[in-house]
C-alpha cells in the first residue's frame, strides 16, 4: 500500500477552522479520482494552485508532504 498524505505545519486562523476543512475537501480534495488524476496529469498546477488559493485564505505555516510503501503486516 502506498500513502500520500499532507502535514500542516502552524495555525488556521481563529474562527476559521470549520471553513478550512470544507474548503480543503471541496476545493483540494473532492474526490480520490480527482486527486489521482491531478498527479498523474498536468492539472496538478491547477490543484496547487486550489491549494494555496486556500491556505492564503485560511492558514499560515508549512505543509510536509510524506510518502509512505508498506507491502506487508501483521496483526
Amino acid at each position: 500500500m502506498i500513502t500520500r498524505y499532507a502535514m500542516f505545519q502552524g495555525h488556521i486562523n481563529d474562527g476559521q477552522t470549520l471553513a478550512f476543512r470544507a474548503a480543503v475537501l471541496d476545493e483540494v480534495y473532492p474526490d480520490r479520482a480527482a486527486v489521482d488524476a491531478a498527479l498523474a496529469s498536468p492539472i496538478r498546477a491547477a490543484a496547487k494552485a486550489a491549494t494555496e488559493a486556500v491556505l492564503a485564505r485560511y492558514f499560515h505555516g508549512h505543509i510536509h508532504h510524506h510518502i509512505t510503501e508498506a507491502h506487508g503486516f501483521t496483526m
